[in-house]
């Protein structure tokens, strides 16, 4: 050291590197010489203080998103600028934890959406930490925050922000799938129609438990001229649902319209899943899908025939006679005398001014059955007037060999 212009000294202290953090201080002490007292600063003089800050680490983090639904959502860090323990030799100590945050559209990192927290990753030093990883149970945007507890006095803490980038993670929803088995046709008018939908694919609501809800809602088209037309709707079904499995449309509690057609045609479905969001979004079939069709067709007739013969007969009186005749028909009597034998009359007819009496039968006829061999004869007696005598005849008489009515027909 050496004077200056006004006889004081200036002197350096040499250079000290502190290896932990903290506020340092200095005295400054002259011994002396003949000339000069010894003189000593203080401890705490203004100015004889040198404060070395702690360190501030940097982290990084890169954060992974879910491929499908019910992979899982995972994130790493990097931490570097950390300094040695005071020891000079150990590195920075502590822990690095992970938080995930969501699901939400924007931002949001609070207690009351956090749906995972890692197990502390310990650190020695800058360098990669994690990867952890989670499978959230509900679709959407997941927010991650990776925090670092330092390690005083030398290396502060560190923690990323809520959204920054890098840590952001998302969960696709699921993919639900829904194909269908209509009634197959042909079949004839007023046959009921019915349709199966077979719903896959679909993941359990939030937390991952209850089975996914929602509805299907059947829809019938009909009478259409091709399977690709779906325009005039005749009924629908809804059928609520509970995960995946096979849903039948004549199940559902609700509707409108019959699912039984009367008039021929094709008839198509539709089926529409409304899906479960956030998890399961919705899923249809389209009009002229495979296996989504039925023709109905005309019923087929059968006709039977069934013939008869229902006998009538006539008697003319002749020279002029007046009065009425009386008709009896006997079976398998050539007398005419059996009384158990007649089978229609008496039917007592006038005769009208040409002398001539007829019959009027509407209630005795001959079918098929039990006709073979049968003879029918007809008895008739008129009782005379005042100039004509009585006269009665047994003369007329049918019989039948056979009456075959045959089989019925029945339409192609």
């Amino acid at each position: 050291m050496g004077p200056d212009g006004s006889g004081n000294f200036t002197a350096s202290s040499g250079n000290f590197t502190p290896l932990a953090a903290g506020t340092y201080y200095w005295i400054a002490s002259y011994g002396n010489d003949p000339n000069n007292a010894p003189a000593t600063t203080k401890c705490l003089d203004a100015n004889e203080s040198s404060v070395i800050a702690p360190k501030q680490p940097g982290i990084v983090t890169t954060a992974g998103s879910a491929t499908t639904f019910g992979n899982t959502v995972s994130d790493s860090a990097t931490l570097s600028n950390t300094a040695l323990e005071p020891d000079g030799v150990t590195k920075a100590q502590g822990s690095i934890t992970f938080k995930l945050f969501g699901p939400s559209a924007s931002p949001s990192c609070t207690n009351t959406n956090l749906v995972f927290t890692s197990s502390p990753f310990a650190v020695n030093g800058d360098g990669p930490y994690g990867p952890t990883s989670v499978t959230p149970t509900t679709a959407g945007t997941y927010y991650w925050i990776a925090s670092y507890t330092g390690d005083l006095p030398n290396t502060k803490s560190a923690t990323t922000a809520c959204g920054d980038t890098g840590e952001t993670s998302t969960v696709p929803p699921a993919t639900p799938a829904i194909s269908t088995t209509a009634t197959a046709g042909p079949v004839v008018v007023t046959t009921a129609l019915d349709d199966t939908a077979h719903l896959s694919g679909t993941v359990p609501e939030p937390g991952g438990v209850t089975p996914a809800k929602g509805t299907i809602t059947f829809t019938l088209y009909g009478p259409e001229l091709s399977t690709s037309v779906c325009s005039t709707t005749l009924a629908t079904r809804v059928v609520n649902v509970s995960g995946n499995g096979d849903y039948v449309a004549s199940s559902g509690s609700t509707g409108t319209g019959s699912l039984t057609p009367i008039v021929p045609g094709i008839y198509n479905w539709i089926a529409v899943y409304s899906g479960d969001l956030p998890n399961d979004p919705g899923v249809s079939t389209a009009c002229g899908d495979a296996n989504e069709s039925t023709t109905v067709i005309q019923l087929p007739s059968t006709i039977q025939t069934s013939q008869f013969w229902t006998p009538q007969d006539s008697a003319t009186v002749t020279g002029g006679g007046t009065g009425s005749v009386t008709f009896n028909l006997y079976k398998n009597d050539p007398t005419c005398t059996s009384s158990g034998a007649v089978v229609y009359g008496p039917d007592v007819e006038p005769l009208n001014i040409s002398g001539v009496a007829s019959t009027n039968n509407t209630i005795f006829s001959v079918s098929s059955v039990g006709t073979s061999g049968d003879t029918y004869y007809w008895g008739v007696s008129y009782p005379g007037d005042a100039t004509h005598k009585p006269v009665s005849s047994c003369v007329e008489y049918t019989g039948f060999s056979s009456l075959n009515n045959g089989g019925p027909v029945t339409s192609p």
